[in-house]
C-alpha cells in the first residue's frame, strides 16, 4: 500500500451509491445480525442495509471512525478484527471490504484482502 494509503489505514469506502444499488439486490424478510468488519465510518454498511430488520454490529479500529459510524445506529466494537473472535454462525450478513495490502507476520504475511476472508466470519 502507498504511504497515502497507510495514512488512512486502508481507508477506501465504497462510494454511497454503490451501497444503495448493492441494497436493491438484498430481500430480507425477518430480523437479523449484520457485520461489517471494517466498518470505517459506516455509510456504505448502512446504505447497504437501509430499510432492512436488522441489528447492526462493525468493528473499526480508528477511533474517529468507530465514533462516526456509531451515529448511523451501528454498534461498532473500537478494535483490530485480528483480536476479535465471535461465535459461529452469528451473522446472516457479512459485508466485507477490506484494506488491501500485505499483511504481517502475525497472518503469515498474506495479502490483508485473504486474511480477512478467513477471519471475518467470526468463526473464532
Amino acid at each position: 500500500m502507498h504511504v497515502y494509503g497507510k495514512t488512512k489505514l486502508g481507508f477506501f469506502p465504497l462510494p454511497l451509491s454503490e451501497a444503495k444499488r448493492l441494497r436493491n439486490y438484498l430481500a430480507f424478510s425477518s430480523q437479523f445480525s449484520a457485520v461489517d468488519p471494517c466498518v470505517g465510518d459506516g455509510a456504505a454498511f448502512g446504505g447497504m442495509v437501509e430499510g432492512a430488520p436488522v441489528r447492526r454490529y462493525g468493528i473499526e479500529i480508528d477511533a474517529h471512525r468507530a465514533t462516526q459510524a456509531r451515529t448511523l445506529a451501528i454498534e461498532v466494537l473500537q478494535a483490530n478484527i485480528m483480536d476479535v473472535r465471535c461465535n459461529a454462525e452469528s451473522f446472516s450478513l457479512i459485508y466485507l471490504n477490506p484494506p488491501y495490502d500485505w499483511g504481517s507476520v502475525q497472518i503469515g504475511n498474506q495479502r490483508l484482502e485473504s486474511a480477512f476472508s478467513k477471519i471475518s466470519g467470526c468463526t473464532g
